[in-house]
């Protein structure tokens, strides 16, 4: 798409394509003139959790706003790492709340990759990136994105750019992690290829660890080629992510859609990078599959309907919960619109990210946890509210049975 004479990143949404028209007046609403309630009165507690330990099965633990930690076995992932106490260019402007966790880069181990799900200041943070520079093999980032990284000093070999619908594969031997081939399959916007896939997915489990040699193994695996339409074959010889099923793999980055914007105080402009939804395959070919969903920033749109008939439901979903607004009621989503999220992404368990540590909209700061807590039980969906850094096993249900409800304070 043409903005001011560039070509630019755009939403599926036809309605949010262009900028927000933000009026000075909502603009100092959202900075200045915010409720009282919009800042926490007391200490938010946090556990002082040893991010080195060994987890058999994917645990993950929420770091305040949109940062979290991944631990699953041995790969450790960082997802928009935050460890400043403001999110902007300017170090007094959009502080965090001085009751809030701070992380620094020394608490970690060595980590896989950190993922970048797009520009924004409270996502990307340069300080951040330099501090977890030597600890980390690899960036994983939307398309552009690394365009920063590399002005940073990342070298780009380490930077791994995805489009939607594209992914990456990692292996595991003797405790060494390699990347396999990138995971990409644009038929996976079809809904006949979602099916095929989903099909084939399960076909895969049931075979419990067993290598899979070939596509003409796995095509006879699913079904008789006198039983595939065009499409369905086509996808078999031409689908980079059904070949990642071939290979050894433990762990499946792939970024999907969502529906944002990005922008830095740059000569880039307006939707300069792309930005990412990401979606992380644990164990995708034995009995202990998991699969976790990321929202990372974004409004309602029919890509989560889309996500979720894709990849079969999640077994958590970590979302967007905070930030909206009518001024820019695309770019994050409401309350209601989060429910139905949950609900078109199929699933299991909802995580709320993107709050607690900034000021996040004309609303009170756990306003929507306290919502979602509420209405997500009607609909059973448990969620799931940790301390910051408390983990969670992704696929468990004990924690939410015991866990202390400290976000009902003021």
């Amino acid at each position: 798409m043409q903005y001011n004479n560039r070509t630019i990143f755009c939403n599926e949404n036809e309605e949010a394509r262009l900028p927000p028209k933000v009026t000075l007046r909502e603009a100092l609403k959202y900075y200045q003139n915010f409720p009282k309630n919009a800042k926490p009165r007391h200490q938010i507690p946090f556990m002082e959790s040893d991010f080195h330990t060994f987890y058999q099965y994917p645990h993950i633990a929420w770091l305040g706003h949109s940062s979290l930690f991944i631990s699953y076995q041995y790969a450790r992932i960082l997802v928009d790492p935050l460890l400043t106490m403001y999110a902007s260019p300017i170090s007094f402007i959009n502080r965090a709340f001085e009751q809030t966790k701070c992380y620094k880069a020394n608490e970690f181990p060595y980590l896989l990759a950190v993922i970048i799900t797009h520009s924004h200041y409270d996502h990307l943070d340069k300080k951040s990136v330099l501090a977890l520079n030597k600890q980390t093999k690899y960036f994983i980032c939307p398309l552009k994105v690394g365009y920063y990284l590399q002005q940073w000093g990342i070298e780009s070999h380490r930077i791994v750019e995805l489009d939607w619908w594209d992914g990456i594969g990692f292996a595991l031997n003797s405790s060494q992690i390699k990347v396999n081939n990138h995971v990409a399959n644009p038929e996976r916007y079809s809904q006949d290829s979602a099916m095929f896939l989903r099909r084939s997915r399960q076909e895969i489990i049931k075979q419990d660890d067993t290598m899979i040699e070939s596509k003409k193994q796995i095509t006879q695996s699913i079904a008789p080629k006198d039983n595939l339409n065009n499409q369905e074959r086509q996808i078999i010889q031409n689908s980079g992510y059904m070949e990642s099923y071939l290979q050894d793999s433990f762990l499946h980055v792939i970024a999907t859609p969502s529906q944002h914007n990005s922008r830095r105080l740059d000569k880039l402009g307006f939707n300069a990078s792309l930005w990412a939804s990401f979606v992380l395959e644990f164990a995708p070919n034995t009995q202990d599959y998991r699969k976790l969903f990321l929202s990372a920033d974004g409004g309602y749109y029919t890509h989560f309907e889309r996500i979720g008939e894709i990849f079969d439901g999640f077994d958590l979903a970590c979302l967007e919960s905070g930030q909206y607004n009518q001024a820019w009621k695309h770019s994050h989503s409401f309350p209601h619109e989060i429910l139905q999220e949950a609900q078109n992404l199929q699933a299991q368990a909802v995580l709320p990210i993107h709050w607690a540590r900034f000021i996040a909209g004309t609303h009170a700061w756990n306003g929507v946890a306290k919502f979602l807590f509420h209405e997500l039980t009607k609909i059973h969906i448990p969620c799931v509210i940790p301390k910051i850094g408390e983990f969670y096993q992704i696929g468990s249900f004990d924690f939410m049975q015991n866990q202390e409800k400290w976000w009902i304070m003021e």
